[in-house]
This record gives structure tokens, C-alpha cells and sequence, in this order.
């Protein structure tokens, strides 16, 4: 296909998803502003003005998807002119990071409203051909990004943050490799769908039984944990590998923000006045609300040889050790990030780390905290 009708594809593809994404949001405001219009009504004598009131709103609605269903109709027909289908995925030059944000905010609803913007579970080389090209005679490593984000992150060109991939294709000559996924997908779906793909790399002819070593942030590591456990339930390969476990900024045991977020919904719905933005909490993906407890399943007894190793991220030094230990790296407590609290049999941890100044994105790029990862791999 010509470069030309390569980026017209593309066009249409992002046409696609912005109109998905539109005719969702005008039927959930419209809703939304319904069940607040319908909050007031219910104050005034026999509900006065509710029926045509719905109607309205009901109208507007059908209005949005006679649109939407039209507009994409339309749009559909310039799919084959183009020799590509474009009803599934969206592609550049609508930004990753876009796509990304939206796959973790509203990831487990985009395969019913914008299936064009749904990110699949795939695994991308480094995006410098250089790197990509080398031969890994050590090993693999597995990035696995957290909520809302994508594999570029751990390739960050910041003049302060150091590419950890490169460096171990550099030094030690271990292929890294990066999952880009829906974060937005409960937790345990998303490490089943990595687990299957990394046994499908393990059944190809030209896999090996060199050390694969999996490196993952925040939510990455939950999917991560979900992952090996989907692994060895199902007798995978890949499980074998496994050498090193890293998990940075990961909240083993829950996220105080987001059972935070969940108290203050359950307090909103508690007056009718208020109910109707308690369905604002209710749009966050299910990995979102997830985090506030991080149900995963237990570490797999047969894995004796794999050591699993945390960091945890401290954003400042200043005040009681306890306080900013607690604030974390201002997402994550340290106690979570470490899972101080996990028993060992559910969760054996090899080494602990934290590193203060470091927030929870810092992690990914910070000297200090891939000068440590890189030592862990490289066997230092």
C-alpha cells in the first residue's frame, strides 16, 4: 500500500474512534443530566414535567446513536477503497498516549462503545531498530507498563531518564520486549491474555531456554502476578524461564486513593441530589476499582527459583519517616509497594528496595532505580 494510502487509512481509522467516542460521551451526559433534571422534578407536586422530560432526553439519545450508526455507516464504505479494514483498531496519527488513557480509564466498556480505540495485547521491540536488531544471548525481558499507559514509556528520551532496555541490549545483551495492552481490562483478564501470548512466543521454533525476566509498573505488576499464575495453571512453558520478577511502584496491597474514590461514590449515592454524579465513579474501568483492594492470585508454590524483587518510590524525606512512608510515591504507599503485609507463602520477596525523591512515573526512568534493576538482571 502507498504511503499515501497507508496515512488516508489511518485517517479513518482515528475518523472511526472519534466518533465512537463522541456518541458515547453525548449519551452518557445526556443521561446523566436526565437523572439530575430528574432528582429536581421529583421535588415538585405529582413530578410535574418527568414525562416530557424523558422524552426529551430519550430523544437526544437516539438522535446521538442514529448518528453515530450513519457516520460510521458511511465511513465504513471508504474502508475498502482503502484495502484495509479499519472497523477494529485505531492507528496513528491520533496519539498513543490519548489511546492509552482512554484504554484505562473506560478499557472494559471500549470494545462495546469505540472498539476502534481498544488496544490489544501485543508485545513491540524497542523502538530503535539498532536495539531491536541485536541478538539476546542472555536472556528476555518482558516490560509490562502500568494503568493508562504504554510501552514508550520505558523508552522515555528526557534528558534526565535513562532507557534501561537499551542498556541491557547494550551491556549484557538481553532482548528487551514490551507489552502494550488495554489496562482498562480487569486485572486478571489482562494477565491471562500476556501469559497466553508469551506461551505462544515459547512455542516458536526459534525459542530458546535462556532466562526471561519480567519488569513491570504499577499495575503491571498485579497483571504480572496474574500472569504467572495463569501460567502455570494451564502448564505454559514460559513459567520455566523465569528468572527475575521486578515490580516498581506496584500496589500489592491496594491503593488507599482509589478505596478513597470509592467511599466518596458511596457517600454521593446516598442523596438523591448527588446520586446522579456517583455515575461519574461508576464510568472508571473495573482495573481502576480493582486497585483498591489488588485481588490477585497467590504466588505459585512450585516457583522456587524465580526471585521476586520490589521497589518502592518515596517522594520526599522531609517530616516523620511514617507520614511520607505512607504518601509514597504519591500514588502508592511504600507498605503496599513492598507489600510489608503479604505473608511470605502468598508472596516470597527476594529484596526490597526504596528509593526517596523518586515519585510513582519517576520510577520508570530514574538513574537510580534502572542502575538497581539493571544490576538485578545482569545477575550483580
Amino acid at each position: 500500500m502507498s504511503p499515501r494510502r497507508t496515512t488516508a487509512t489511518r485517517n479513518l481509522a482515528a475518523a472511526r474512534g472519534a466518533l465512537q467516542i463522541g456518541v458515547a460521551g453525548t449519551v452518557a451526559a445526556a443521561t446523566l443530566a436526565e437523572a439530575v433534571h430528574m432528582a429536581v422534578l421529583s421535588t415538585t407536586p405529582w413530578g410535574i414535567g418527568r414525562p416530557l422530560a424523558r422524552t426529551i432526553y430519550a430523544s437526544v439519545r437516539g438522535v446521538a446513536g442514529l448518528a453515530g450508526q450513519g457516520g460510521d455507516r458511511l465511513l465504513s464504505l471508504l474502508a475498502p477503497r482503502l484495502g484495509s479494514d479499519t472497523r477494529r483498531r485505531l492507528s496513528p496519527p491520533v496519539p498513543l498516549g490519548v489511546q492509552a488513557a482512554l484504554n484505562g480509564v473506560l478499557g472494559d466498556r471500549l470494545d462495546q462503545v469505540a472498539p476502534a480505540t481498544v488496544l490489544p495485547m501485543r508485545l513491540h521491540p524497542h523502538r530503535s531498530s539498532r536495539v531491536a536488531r541485536r541478538t539476546a544471548v542472555a536472556g528476555d525481558v518482558v516490560f509490562v507498563h502500568g494503568l493508562c499507559m504504554h510501552d514508550r514509556h520505558w523508552q522515555d528520551e528526557a534528558a534526565d531518564a535513562v532507557d534501561l532496555g537499551r542498556a541491557l541490549s547494550m551491556v549484557h545483551e538481553l532482548r528487551p520486549l514490551y507489552a502494550r495492552y488495554n489496562s482498562g481490562r480487569p486485572i486478571e483478564e489482562n494477565g491471562r491474555r500476556l501469559a497466553k501470548i508469551l506461551e505462544r512466543r515459547e512455542l516458536r521454533p526459534a525459542s530458546t531456554d535462556r532466562p526471561l525476566h519480567l519488569v513491570a509498573h504499577s499495575l503491571g505488576g498485579l497483571v504480572v502476578r496474574s500472569a504467572i499464575a495463569a501460567g502455570v495453571e494451564h502448564g505454559h512453558r514460559w513459567p520455566q524461564r523465569l528468572g527475575h520478577v521486578v515490580c516498581l511502584g506496584t500496589p500489592h496491597e491496594g491503593a488507599p486513593l482509589e478505596r478513597l474514590g470509592a467511599s466518596i461514590e458511596t457517600l454521593l449515592a446516598l442523596n438523591r441530589f448527588s446520586a446522579p454524579w456517583a455515575m461519574l465513579g461508576r464510568l472508571r474501568s473495573i482495573a481502576i476499582r480493582q486497585l483498591g483492594d489488588a485481588a490477585v492470585p497467590s504466588w505459585p508454590s512450585s516457583l522456587d527459583g524465580v526471585h521476586l524483587h520490589l521497589v518502592a518510590g518515596c517522594q520526599t524525606r522531609r517530616g516523620p519517616r511514617a507520614a511520607h512512608e505512607h504518601w509514597g510515591d504519591g500514588l502508592v504507599p511504600v507498605a503496599s509497594a513492598l507489600a510489608r503485609s503479604v505473608s511470605p507463602s502468598e508472596l516470597p520477596v527476594r529484596s526490597r528496595r526504596v528509593f526517596d525523591d523518586v515519585g510513582h512515573l519517576r520510577l520508570l526512568g530514574h538513574p537510580d532505580v534502572t542502575e538497581h534493576v539493571r544490576r538485578i538482571l545482569a545477575g550483580l
